[in-house]
């Protein structure tokens, strides 16, 4: 009877020890799990943000273009008008003056 005890007490202690064990191994496990996350989560965030940066900063160069080229052409437009003004204003200033007088 005590033989059988022993056996049923060492069987026991080893079922704990391989329980035991293998909770060690989950928790071991968990945490290198929890370790990767946090490199991959930073991994993904480093990269993107690098990415938002250039994308950014492609953006702001093509706003500077469209502002510059935008500039150029209300230049453009501003110099056209002041020329026609410039060439017609006597002959509007007649024409208004003739229409109101014959009103």
């Amino acid at each position: 009877m005590d033989t059988i005890l022993r056996v049923i007490v060492e069987a026991d202690r080893a079922a704990r020890a391989e329980t035991d064990a293998a909770k060690k191994r989950r928790e071991d496990l968990s945490a290198e799990l929890s370790k990767c996350k946090k490199q991959i989560d930073e991994t993904y965030r480093t990269n993107a943000e690098k990415a938002i940066e250039k994308v950014r900063s492609n953006m702001n160069t093509k706003v500077e273009r469209a502002a510059a080229d935008l500039e150029s052409r209300t230049a453009a437009v501003e110099a056209d008008l002041r020329r026609t003004y410039a060439e017609n204003k006597t002959q509007w200033v007649e024409r208004i003056t003739d229409a109101v007088i014959r009103a």
